[in-house]
């Protein structure tokens, strides 16, 4: 789940330069919903039969994918609220502009 996360970050890094594309926010969501972190299995398993090293090192490689999948999360929820956004203010704009015979009213003026 790692490598994917990467490969879809470099893409999204040399194909769109890391704007807003819609077909690699679903891909972020499917790797985020992939990406389970069972660390309760992690943190409750006998890390006493494993070197101080060797257990801190296990503990720490899941508590960054936990990190990482709270951030991947976050991303989504924010993304997801900014497409709705950018919706709102495009139909807000396209209502707002003047259609032909709108402005019928200034006819009679002076340009």
């Amino acid at each position: 789940m790692l490598s994917q996360l990467d490969g879809a970050l470099e893409e999204m890094k040399t194909k769109t330069n890391y704007r807003p594309d819609a077909a690699v926010g679903a891909q972020l969501t499917k790797i985020a919903t992939d990406l389970d972190v069972k660390s309760e299995l992690v943190f409750r398993a006998k890390q006493n039969a494993l070197g101080p090293e060797i257990a801190g090192q296990i503990l720490s490689f899941y508590a960054g994918v936990a990190e990482v999948k709270g951030m991947i999360d976050a991303h989504n929820k924010a993304a997801k609220f900014d497409e709705m956004t950018l919706k709102k203010g495009k139909e807000a704009q396209d209502a707002a502009t003047l259609k032909e015979g709108d402005n019928a009213y200034l006819a009679g003026q002076l340009k």
